[in-house]
């Protein structure tokens, strides 16, 4: 199976996150997958601990280029012609749900979106969230939560769901 790994993050520095996506990358490797990890980071760098994974990685830019570079990384992602994208549930982005029609998504969530947005994005971004955010959810083919307290808090979308802990 091919694996598209899809992701807004950092990919230039050492992080808890990171190392996550790498060891599940490895671990789906290693069960015989093919897996590629598709990001939006600030910069093309790469962590010296990811320097062995296949990635393809779009410069996010700005909040507006953001979108345009999200379409590009979907296509990207399309012309790899993966069985499976696994999405780190963050912003929403147009081209993320067309992609999502186009091949079965599942979406990992690692936080209350609720919470964290309120806390951390401007008011207007926070609006945009929560305008949005039921829009991915609804297309995902699974959903795939960190802890149970999340599960039990999420509103269902009938996609077929897991707990797997960090």
């Amino acid at each position: 199976m091919r694996i598209a790994y899809l992701v807004f993050w950092d990919l230039g520095q050492e992080s808890g996150v990171l190392k996550k996506i790498a060891g599940q990358m490895r671990a789906w490797s290693g069960q015989g997958h093919t897996a590629k990890l598709f990001a939006l980071s600030p910069n093309e760098q790469k962590w010296a601990g990811i320097q062995d994974l296949d990635t393809e990685i779009v410069p996010a830019g700005n909040a507006l280029a953001r979108f345009w570079r999200a379409a590009a990384l979907a296509r990207k992602v399309l012309a790899w012609q993966p069985d499976l994208v696994y999405l780190r549930y963050a912003t929403y982005y147009p081209p993320y749900e067309r992609l999502m029609m186009a091949v079965p998504t599942v979406l990992e969530i690692n936080t209350d979106d609720l919470v964290e947005s309120r806390l951390t994005l401007s008011p207007l971004r926070y609006l945009y969230h929560r305008l949005t955010r039921h829009r991915l959810r609804r297309r995902a083919a699974g959903m795939v939560y960190v802890s149970g307290e999340l599960a039990q808090r999420s509103t269902s979308t009938g996609a077929p769901w897991v707990v797997i802990a960090n």
